[in-house]
């Protein structure tokens, strides 16, 4: 059986996917030996058919999953893995030639960790103008910025990221979130299932080696898909935050009252923002109104997944009455 295990899933990525296949080929092999599983997750652009014709140049095995969610398609890849180690990336990568050697090093090292996060950096298309360097979170673009060691496990990232394949054998990736081939998808594809994962006893370490480059798109760095992106960020954090909730102090209260003062202290946060979008655009310049726009965006996405999940908690207590 082969050691590592890489899975990866594709949306429509022909733009990308040559690029990074391209970085897959030049891997240079672990110790006990590897396998890819691609899989084409309802594409319909030429994706299926440039991992089909790539796979006869790698150890690959090409899947189709129709139904739309990267967890989905995720899920389906694991039942093909093989070995100790699931090397886990995205289809809009740049993947170094030693990335599976230092993971066979890193799990060889870390007994203790399970789960590992590696550093990731952009990887620009296009020179992104000054206002976007200074505006946008390094975390927009999933771009790491985390010491070398332990790590919360909302630190472990897609485009760089191996799990011992015991971890699978009690959990798999949540379908109800991730990128699903809408815009109004909620972000924390792989952090839902990190979190769940470390509540059962599986820790995370983030390594600095190898560090994977992230592709970057033109259209990435338009205000109008960058505020979009605050809107699911915010929508992923709050459902992330119903698992991984660290505040004991407001469990005490009972659901309804904390849930109560949730949506209230959301509601003033969104006010806030909408008033300070409105004092921007009187008096600030492009940079001050981005940021306030992005800040109203992420409060909207909070607030919007809020009343979401508020919906489904009171429909699941009537279905069970």
């Amino acid at each position: 059986m082969s050691r590592i295990t890489v899975l990866f899933a594709t949306l429509n990525g022909a733009h990308t996917l040559p690029r990074m296949l391209d970085t897959l080929q030049r891997l240079e092999p672990p110790t006990g030996g590897w396998k890819v599983i691609a899989v084409d997750n309802g594409s319909n652009d030429d994706s299926l058919r440039i991992i089909e014709e790539r796979a006869v140049k790698l150890p690959m095995m090409a899947l189709s999953e129709p139904r739309r969610g990267k967890n989905i398609a995720l899920n389906a890849g694991l039942a093909h893995t093989e070995g100790e180690i699931v090397a886990l990336t995205d289809d809009d990568v740049i993947l170094p030639p030693d990335w599976l050697i230092t993971i066979e090093s890193v799990a060889a090292q870390q007994v203790g960790y399970d789960i590992f996060g590696g550093a990731i950096y952009p990887v620009w298309e296009q020179t992104p103008p000054d206002w976007v360097l200074r505006c946008v979170p390094k975390k927009m673009y999933s771009c790491t910025d985390f010491p070398k060691g332990p790590i919360h496990p909302l630190g472990v990232w897609g485009p760089s990221m191996a799990v011992r394949s015991s971890v699978f054998r009690g959990h798999r990736f949540a379908e109800n979130i991730g990128p699903n081939g809408s815009s109004l998808y909620t972000k924390g594809s792989e952090t839902e299932f990190t979190v769940r994962a470390a509540r059962s006893g599986h820790r995370c370490w983030h390594f600095h080696a190898s560090p994977v480059g992230h592709i970057i798109r033109p259209h990435q760095l338009r205000p109008e898909w960058l505020l979009q992106r605050a809107y699911n960020d915010a929508r992923g954090i709050r459902r992330l935050s119903r698992i991984a909730d660290e505040r004991p102090l407001f469990q005490v209260f009972g659901y309804p009252l904390r849930h109560a003062f949730g949506f209230i202290r959301a509601a003033g946060a969104l006010t806030t923002a909408t008033c300070r979008v409105a004092t921007s655009r009187l008096f600030g310049d492009f940079e001050y109104q981005f940021r306030a726009s992005s800040r109203l965006r992420y409060c909207q996405g909070d607030f919007a997944e809020r009343y979401h999940l508020e919906k489904v908690r009171r429909a699941s207590a009537r279905a069970g009455r």
